[in-house]
This record gives C-alpha cells, sequence and structure tokens, in this order.
C-alpha cells in the first residue's frame, strides 16, 4: 500500500506540472473577435485550479477512513470545489445557483459519511482539513497576487475585491470588455460582452484624456482620466482630449465697398479647467463633468456643407470655435472698407476718445481726423451688432486687432457656457484682397495720397524754414543797427557836423558791404549789388581823405 501511495504522489507531482505548463499556452486572449465561450465558473475553476489536481491528494487515504472507495472520491471532489465556489460567489465570478447546489451536494455526502458504522472521526477531520488547506492557500495566494496584476490605481476603493473581479471575470473566458484609449482613439483589447461578461469591465485611458461612457442609448458619465471600472452595459462614446486645442481656417466676404477680400482665422481653447492648473506627475484636471458634457454635445450640423454626406454630419466640438470664429469674422469684415482695413486709430484716440469727438490734431491733418472718427464709429456698430455690452475701449492702432479683439469676445460670450475655455479667437494673418488688380489700384491710390502728403509736408517745411531765416536776419540787422548806432554816437561827439555826415555814410556802406559779402546773402541780391556798394564806398573814400591831410 505504500508503494501505491507513493506511485500517488509521483503523479500528482508530475499531473500538476504537466497540467500547469499546457493550460499555460491556452489561457483566454482576445484574437479581434469575441473571447472562448462556455461555462464561465468551470473556466475558472480549470484555469486557476486545475492544475492542483485536488483530486489526487484525497486518495492517499482510502484504507484508513473505512469509507467506500466511491464516497472517498465524491468527498475529494465537492469539499474543495465547495470551498472554491464560495470563493467565487463572495468575488461575483459564480452564479448563487450554482453554489447552492454544489453546498446542497456536499452537506449530503458529509451526512452520508458521518453515519458510516466504524468511522474514525479523527482521521476523518484530519481527512477533511488535508482537502481543505491547499484551496485555502491558493485562495490567500490568489487575493495577494491580484492587486499587484490587476492595473488599478493605489487610491482605487475596495481594490483587492475589484482586483479579485477582474482577474475571475479573464478567466471565465467570457468577462466584460476592455478597452484603452491610445493616440485619442478607443481600441478593444479584450472584445468581451458589457452586458453578460463577467467581473467588472476595465478602461483605461491618457492622462489627458477621458471618456464619455454611454449605458445602452444614454449618456452615462464621465471617465477618466486614469484607469476607470465599468459597470454592466458600459462602454466608451467619446474621447475628449482635456489639452489646449488649436484650430484654423480660411474665411473669403466682401467688404463694404464691395471687394472680395480672404483672411486667416484661428482659435485657441480648451475645456474650462476652473481654477485648476496641469500639474507634473498628475492628469490633466477639468472643472467639471458637465462641462464635458457641454462641449462634447455643442457639435452642429452645418446644411450648407460642400456635399450630401457633409451637409448631414455633426462636426467634432474642437471644430466649433474655429467655425464660430470665422462666421462672427466674415460679418465683422462686411462693416468696413478696404482702406479701413489696413487703417487704424492713432495713439492719442485710442480706447477712450468719444465718439463723435475730435482727436487733437496737426495743422493739415483735418482729413485724416475725420476717417478715424468714421472708423471708431463703425467699431461701434459692430460691437453692436454682435450683440456686445459696450467696452471702455475699442480702437487699437491695427483695425484687424480691433476685430480680433471683438470677435474673441463673441466667441466666448456663445462657447463659454457650454464648457468651452476660449483663449484666443481672430485674424491671425493679414487681409488680402482676391483680385491683383485691386491691390495695384489701392497701392497707386495710397501712393498719390502719400505723395501729396509728403508735398504738403514739404511746403510746411520750407515755410518754417523762412520763417526762421527772416527772424534770424531781423535779429542780425538790429544787432547791426545798433552796434553802428552805439559806435557813431561815440565818435560824432568830437567832430564837426560835415564830418558827422561824412562818417555815418561811410559806416553805413562798410556795414552794407560786409553784409552783402555774406554767401547766404549773396544769393538773395541782384548780381549788380555789391560792385554799386563798394562804388560808393570809394566815393565817400575819396571825399574823406582831404579832410584827414588838412
Amino acid at each position: 500500500m505504500l508503494v501505491v501511495r507513493i506511485g500517488l504522489l509521483v503523479l500528482y507531482v508530475g499531473g500538476m506540472a504537466l497540467l500547469s505548463r499546457y493550460l499555460r499556452g491556452r489561457l483566454p486572449v482576445s484574437t479581434g473577435g469575441s473571447m472562448l465561450r462556455g461555462p464561465t465558473s468551470a473556466n475558472v475553476i480549470l484555469w486557476i485550479w486545475g492544475p492542483t489536481l485536488w483530486v489526487v491528494p484525497g486518495l492517499l487515504w482510502l484504507g484508513i477512513l473505512n469509507l467506500p472507495l466511491g464516497m472517498v472520491l465524491v468527498l475529494c471532489v465537492l469539499l474543495p470545489l465547495c470551498e472554491i465556489a464560495l470563493f467565487l460567489w463572495l468575488s461575483r465570478a459564480m452564479a448563487g445557483t450554482a453554489l447552492v447546489f454544489v453546498l446542497l451536494a456536499t452537506l449530503v455526502v458529509l451526512f452520508l459519511a458521518l453515519t458510516t458504522p466504524e468511522l474514525y472521526y479523527t482521521r476523518f477531520v484530519l481527512f477533511v482539513v488535508s482537502l481543505m488547506a491547499p484551496p485555502l492557500l491558493s485562495i490567500w495566494l490568489l487575493a495577494t497576487w491580484a492587486p499587484r496584476v490587476a492595473p488599478l490605481p493605489d487610491t482605487a476603493e475596495r481594490r483587492i475585491s475589484n482586483a479579485l473581479a477582474l482577474l475571475l471575470g479573464f478567466f471565465t473566458g467570457g468577462p466584460k470588455s476592455t478597452w484603452v484609449v491610445e493616440d485619442g482613439y478607443v481600441r478593444t483589447r479584450i472584445a468581451g460582452n458589457p452586458w453578460l461578461g463577467a467581473g467588472p469591465g476595465l478602461l483605461m485611458t491618457e492622462p489627458e484624456n477621458v471618456v464619455v461612457l454611454k449605458s445602452g442609448s444614454e449618456i452615462a458619465r464621465v471617465a477618466g482620466p486614469g484607469v476607470v471600472l465599468l459597470e454592466r452595459s458600459e462602454m466608451p462614446y467619446r474621447v475628449v482630449d482635456l489639452r489646449d486645442q488649436a484650430r484654423g481656417t480660411r474665411i473669403t466676404t466682401i467688404t463694404r465697398d464691395g471687394i472680395e477680400v480672404r483672411a486667416p482665422v484661428s482659435a485657441l481653447f480648451r475645456v474650462n479647467r476652473g481654477n485648476r492648473e496641469v500639474r507634473l506627475g498628475e492628469a490633466w484636471p477639468y472643472r467639471s463633468q458637465g462641462d464635458v458634457l457641454q462641449a462634447l454635445f455643442a457639435e452642429e450640423v452645418d446644411p450648407a456643407g460642400h456635399s450630401v454626406l457633409d451637409a448631414h454630419t455633426a462636426h467634432p466640438w474642437e471644430d466649433l470655435p474655429a467655425k464660430l470664429a470665422a462666421h462672427k469674422l466674415e460679418q465683422a469684415l462686411s462693416f468696413y472698407s478696404l482702406d479701413q482695413l489696413y487703417g487704424g486709430v492713432p495713439d492719442d484716440a485710442e480706447g477712450g476718445q468719444a465718439i463723435g469727438t475730435a482727436p487733437p490734431t496737426a495743422v493739415g491733418q483735418g482729413t485724416s481726423t475725420d476717417a478715424h472718427i468714421e472708423l471708431l464709429k463703425t467699431h461701434r456698430r459692430l460691437e453692436s451688432a454682435l450683440g456686445l455690452p459696450l467696452a471702455a475701449s475699442v480702437g487699437d492702432s491695427l483695425t484687424r486687432l480691433t476685430i480680433s479683439r471683438l470677435g474673441l469676445r463673441a466667441v466666448r460670450k456663445a462657447l463659454e457656457p457650454r464648457g468651452f475655455d476660449i483663449h484666443d479667437a481672430g485674424i491671425n494673418g493679414s487681409i488680402e484682397p482676391l483680385s491683383h488688380g485691386v491691390t495695384e489700384q489701392r497701392v497707386e491710390a495710397w501712393k498719390s495720397r502719400f505723395m501729396a502728403k509728403v508735398v504738403d509736408w514739404q511746403a510746411e517745411l520750407e515755410r518754417k524754414r523762412a520763417m526762421a531765416l527772416s527772424k534770424i536776419r531781423q535779429e542780425a540787422r538790429e544787432k547791426l543797427l545798433s552796434e553802428m548806432i552805439e559806435e557813431a554816437s561815440k565818435r560824432l561827439t568830437v567832430t564837426d557836423s560835415e564830418a558827422r555826415r561824412d562818417f555815418v555814410a561811410y559806416t553805413m556802406l562798410s556795414s552794407l558791404i560786409r553784409i552783402a559779402a555774406s554767401p547766404e546773402v549773396q544769393r538773395q541780391l541782384p548780381d549788380s549789388a555789391l560792385p554799386t556798394l563798394e562804388h560808393l564806398y570809394e566815393q565817400v573814400s575819396d571825399l574823406s581823405e582831404p579832410e584827414e591831410e588838412i
């Protein structure tokens, strides 16, 4: 009998090794379709406890318990099976009806065994303990191992029970589905059954994504970022990216003076985060599930699509800010003429300049002032047309910047109640006429106006220069005259009347010749002026010489 028991032990060890190796390569895997189907509880018992071959160790008690062979074999099967079934029922991997059936069968066989005559009760207790201990040890090891294998966050509630439910659901062969979000798209990892599968479903998202879940035809909740356990019938509906989004488009519209222009439009936005900030090592935040759902269901259908399919297709929520900005800016550009689009409000009229009040201007700029006032009025008309409250400042040094600001305010007013956080929306490039001929005509017109301004500036500078020269000459004459009078008054006090007359003539001619000899004065005098003065000077000098000799 000892040889038989040793042989059974050898078979037990060898059978466990072979069966474990066989089942290890045949675990349930997803091949793109549904997983292996079958009795779910039986699959769990086969793949997890099958390699233990718990029936074989009970055969070592043959001939020791004074029980029939059939009853020993039934007890070797039912006692560990009842323990495993109770564990699976607590882990939600086995139905309650199966547990009741196994439990009733085990109680019946135990009652028959305990009522057998000449039963060694001490040996029977040891027999029961030897059968119950290995499954109990394996259950303890499984409960310790499952939380380390299952991809659950450390902060998850009921971590051990959820990990066991997830792991056992996988081994049933018919679990709920498992999805992974990669590059913004939902990809199926285990094609289970969201309605009838065992265990919880699993969804793993990237740190910057959340997923809107649906249950049947209804929206259930917003899940993520991170690892999410799914309830019955829950499945991914749409992925929402929490990062900053940038979208762009181009618009074509007609200005107030009938010129067709085009311009690039861009929008920078995200799902509203409230006061929360992105932190290193943490998932992207968002203010509330309501903001995510509001942004997601802000999709719209454009009946004016380029094709029948486009006219009946809902555009994603990420495209809405750019499309709305394009619509508002198309409306805005139609308020302005082409000259106004390339103009602006000067710095002294920016912001607080009241409508109808002329900003301070220099001489000769009355027409420019009227254009600035008209531009400010146009800004205000556009502000009212967009349904915006009046702001203290609308003017800017460039009209394009003012239009972009008004467009940004209009987009924020429309989309912020829908869960959007709009950072920027406006024209991000030059506004260009579609016709090249229009551009050439406008350049020539601007060139003519600029040349006229240049001529006016030159005339004004020449006038100022002439006034400055006249002032300088007047000051020089006054200074020269004062010097002559002072010098003459000193010398005439000691001479007779005729000598005084000659001296005055001599002094005046000397001063006039000195002034006329200046290059700047010569350009203003006729060519005969300087020789005439010199001739007179010589005559005065000849008249004064005899008197000096006397």
